[in-house]
């Protein structure tokens, strides 16, 4: 087998660790387990606006701007169309707070086309909600923040 040690040069390591810790069964739900979860302290304090905004055009513009190649190709095939960011509403937060956006971002919203990006590194986690908090569009005070299933 060959040596992964060049891993844990950085932080890849230690989150690959920390992923395949939480692979364990300790009998709570998906759900209640996703909506516990934080991005780790240190990949927190690295994080960056401006490189969560470069994330952001990379990897979420595709769906969540009006524009977007993705959310332009497939219209007709989403439940619900993504949101454009940039505009709201979001149905799913009730204001605009980090770690529940951080959530979404790793691990999608049940029930609807927003597929989890559990593979993204809690860095890059961290950096595109810090980015997204402090410039994504007012959201709908109305709609309560469940985490849980479309209706």
């Amino acid at each position: 087998m060959p040596s992964y040690g060049y891993l844990f040069r950085d932080q890849r390591g230690d989150e690959l660790v920390t992923d395949l810790e939480s692979l364990r069964s300790d009998g709570k739900e998906p759900v209640v387990t996703d909506a516990l979860w934080r991005p780790s302290g240190i990949a927190t304090a690295e994080a960056t606006a401006t490189q969560g905004e470069q994330l952001y055009l990379q990897r979420c513009a595709t769906c969540h701007s009006g524009a977007g190649a993705t959310r332009n190709r497939w219209r007709g095939s989403f439940k619900r169309q993504p949101p454009d960011l940039k505009a709201g509403p979001f149905l799913y937060l009730g204001g605009v707070e980090k770690n529940r956006v951080a959530q979404i971002v790793k691990f999608g919203i049940r029930g609807t086309d927003m597929a989890g990006h559990e593979y993204y590194p809690d860095r890059d986690i961290s950096s595109i909600s810090l980015w997204l908090a402090q410039n994504v569009a007012r959201t709908r005070q109305d709609v309560p923040i469940t985490g849980q299933e479309a209706k």
